[in-house]
């Protein structure tokens, strides 16, 4: 996935999404979430993209944790993927 610096724009987002995945068809794009470590995009109400503000954020660690923790509680967590574009 594309990296963002911590300075960024909507149109900046968008056109990451639109260069890492050139056959997703956009009808809508809207921000959703500026975090910390990320930024999270939502795309025709149906895919979230985050974005690492550092290179440094350990999403393979999240993914690990929220992995280990599905099926624990009574709350559903959702499946996430992580899925980079060279």
């Amino acid at each position: 996935m594309s990296h963002v610096h911590k300075t960024f724009s909507a149109e900046t987002l968008k056109a990451a999404v639109v260069n890492d995945f050139p056959e997703l068809y956009i009808q809508s794009f809207s921000l959703i979430n500026n975090g910390w470590d990320n930024v999270a995009v939502l795309v025709n109400g149906e895919y979230i993209f985050r974005f690492p503000k550092d290179e440094e954020v350990d999403f393979d660690r999240e993914l690990r944790v929220l992995s280990f923790l599905r099926g624990k509680f009574r709350s559903q967590f959702r499946k996430y993927c992580l899925l980079e574009r060279p």
